[in-house]
């Protein structure tokens, strides 16, 4: 187990050197241009036949599109600290670089992404084969949006804010981990008071009470795609159905 995201510890990738998670006071104008690089290889489909990397695969998509750049560029800027990144194209050569010398290209870009994702608990959006199953997975992501209770970030900022006593400025220099983390420690914690105060009740059947620990470990990396379908065997039966089998 790493401490790297809880202490807010950047990545070191070649040619680019440090990529640092994002900070809170900066999650507004990042979240605003992250979509292309939360894009994998199958939600960008070109009519050529030989594989390429994503990277390219985002340049040729960038072609009709110089918004994809300008977007990418405030990404890098953000998660290098810096502020001078551009996209240029030389003799036999394509990438972002910066005042520093930092490049992005074809070759460190799926690390400098995988970095980016994991740093700040983003998910590449899953693609399903079978249409009726992609359809089926985002109405069930839905319904757990309609009944689950609206948090958010700002509700975040302010509980952990008050359950702390951090002050607003504090929790700017948090990253989104490291407030998560936090947010559902507390969450934890009023739990754990509150199934305890179920152990004072004469009449509670003891046998049918389970008390989950407050400092039990915390999972931020649950993937919502992937917890669509919480039973395999489920989705297995979906897909057979659907295809007639």
């Amino acid at each position: 187990m790493s401490l790297a995201n809880i202490f807010q510890k950047p990545k070191n990738v070649i040619a680019f050197g440090n990529v640092y998670p994002v900070k809170l006071k900066d999650w507004e104008e990042f979240e605003s241009n992250i979509n292309p690089i939360i894009l994998g290889k199958k939600h960008i489909q070109l009519n050529i036949k030989k594989d390429i990397p994503l990277f390219d695969r985002i340049i040729l998509l960038a072609e009709s599109n110089e918004n994809i750049l300008e977007a990418m560029c405030t990404v890098f800027n953000i998660v290098s600290r810096t502020d001078s990144f551009r996209f240029v194209i030389g003799d036999d050569t394509y990438g972002f670089i910066n005042a520093h010398n930092q490049i992005v290209n074809s070759i460190n870009y799926e690390l400098i992404r995988d970095t980016i994702l994991n740093q700040n608990i983003l998910f590449e959006p899953k693609i399903y084969k079978n249409p009726a199953v992609a359809k089926w997975a985002t109405k069930v992501l839905e319904a757990r949006g309609k009944n689950a209770p609206k948090i958010t970030l700002e509700d975040k900022i302010s509980t952990v804010s008050v359950m702390s006593g951090k002050h607003y400025w504090d929790l700017a220099e948090y990253t989104i981990y490291q407030l998560n983390y936090d947010f559902n420690r507390i969450l934890k914690i009023k739990d754990y008071e509150s199934q305890s105060l179920v152990l004072g009740n004469p009449y509670v059947d003891m046998s049918k009470v389970k008390i989950n620990h407050f400092a039990e470990s915390i999972n931020l990396y649950e993937n919502p795609y992937d917890t669509a379908f919480k039973d395999k065997g489920k989705l297995n039966k979906l897909n057979m159905a659907i295809q007639g089998g």
